[in-house]
């Protein structure tokens, strides 16, 4: 008779299932990547390298000066050992043997413990791919592979996926934070657009913008010791009446040749049925002259703008509600 664990098997086989003991082997399997094999190639290849070594000499020759046991004229035996292979390690042969024990022995599953640090903590990158990213810090932890130090009484598992992590938690803090900045102009475009005219695409006639200007300079300059508003918001708004005051005249004397130079941007309306053209009137080179004459950065100017665009509004609704009914 067939044992009754052999027809269990036997079911399963025939069945597709999987048993839950068979499972948490597979899984026990597929998590040995790094095995103590992998732990005595890492010491192997310290043993023969260059830097680790001279690191290691380096480090003995400080701790000796620090106890006051340092004499260069008594001869040492393990710092003269440490010599004699950091220069062996400069030969070809040992060269060649480094080579074929990294890359028979530590590159794959090295590989293998970056792949999973990436999936496992979700630190992609929107600038680069997958692969690019799993290279880059590849080589990065490949500069530090000479730093980890066996006689710690540390796995280089430990040490290595540490280094990878933290190297892609910062890379990726960096990028998002670039992302935020780059993208803080985008999110707050339509303070901008309001702010200097551009409001649904409504057009207006250039004698109404040029009464609205005049209006909101008035306003505005009222606003300047407004203690609702901070250093921040004041250096926004003084921007803002340069580009106002300079709108449309060409006699205006600017306080800065950046000023002239960024007001190229606005075309000068002759016509009732002439707008503002975008071509010129780039909302760009407006956040890039506010930012070049109030020196601060892209996500203060946003929250200034966000604080000043309130003001606008309020200023504007006044203007529409004083003028005249068609």
């Amino acid at each position: 008779m067939i044992a009754r664990s052999n027809m269990n098997q036997l079911s399963d086989a025939i069945t597709g299932n999987t048993t839950a003991s068979s499972i948490d082997i597979a899984k026990e399997k597929q998590k040995i990547y790094w095995t103590e094999e992998t732990e005595a190639a890492v010491r192997e290849y310290l043993a023969l390298d260059y830097n680790h070594l001279q690191g290691k000499y380096d480090a003995y020759i400080k701790r000796q000066a620090a106890s006051g046991n340092y004499d260069p004229t008594i001869d040492d035996g393990h710092a003269a050992e440490l010599q004699a292979n950091i220069k062996k390690s400069l030969g070809d042969k040992i060269q060649l043997k480094k080579e074929i024990i990294f890359r028979s022995r530590i590159r794959a599953p090295l590989n293998r413990l970056i792949e999973n640090i990436i999936f496992k903590f979700k630190l992609f990158r929107y600038d680069i791919d997958v692969k690019t990213l799993h290279n880059d810090c590849m080589s990065h932890v490949y500069e530090k592979f000479y730093k980890f130090d066996p006689d710690q009484n540390t796995k280089s598992f430990s040490y290595f996926g540490t280094i990878a992590k933290h190297y892609l938690q910062n890379k990726k803090k960096s990028i998002d934070a670039m992302k935020s900045v780059n993208l803080n102009y985008d999110d707050h475009s339509e303070e901008v657009d309001s702010m200097f005219g551009d409001d649904g695409g409504e057009s207006q006639a250039s004698d109404e913008i040029m009464d609205l200007f005049n209006h909101m300079i008035l306003a505005f300059e009222k606003n300047m010791n407004n203690k609702a508003l901070n250093d921040n918001d004041k250096k926004v708004l003084d921007s803002i009446l340069e580009l106002f005051k300079s709108h449309g005249h060409d006699d205006v004397e600017h306080d800065s040749p950046d000023v002239s130079k960024a007001l190229t941007a606005w075309q000068k309306s002759k016509r009732k049925s002439d707008v503002l053209d975008d071509n010129k009137y780039s909302k760009g080179n407006i956040f890039d002259f506010i930012s070049d004459r109030s020196k601060l950065s892209k996500g203060d100017m946003s929250k200034s703008l966000t604080k000043l665009r309130n003001l606008y509004k309020e200023k504007r609704k006044d203007f529409y509600n004083k003028s005249p009914k068609n």
